[in-house]
Order: structure tokens, then sequence, then C-alpha cells
């Protein structure tokens, strides 16, 4: 899939469309199945953009799982 480079147009939430993205990923494969490159096809960005916002897999699956058990 070829993406174009810059910000995408509008103001897109990218960080939380990400979030969005890992978190299904990781509820129906587990960390070893879901992958970064499908994380960020599904959340339609740069898979540099995950480094950029988490650092790493291990970085995303922390702040996927942090934000779910937060009490509301």
């Amino acid at each position: 899939m070829n993406k174009s480079r810059g910000r995408r147009p509008g103001s897109p939430d990218t960080r939380s469309e990400i979030l969005a993205a890992a978190k299904q990923a990781f509820a129906e494969h587990g960390y070893r199945g879901a992958t970064v490159r499908r994380i960020a096809e599904d959340a339609g960005v740069d898979i540099r953009l995950i480094a950029h916002h988490f650092g790493n897999k291990r970085g995303l699956f922390r702040e996927a799982m942090t934000l779910l058990s937060v009490p509301v």
C-alpha cells in the first residue's frame, strides 16, 4: 500500500486511531499474532507513526493495556 507522507487531511487523532486498531488486534490475535504492520494498516497510518507515538510494539501494547485497565 502506498501511503502519502506528511499530515493526513483534516484533524485526525492519529494516536487514538492507532490505539483502537491495536486493542482490536491484540484482542483478536494476542501479542505475538498482532503485527505492527497490520495495526498501522488497520489504523490507516504509516507504520513509522507507531514508532513515533509508542516507540515499539511493546510500548504500544503497554499503552493499549493500560487504557483497558483504568477504571471509569
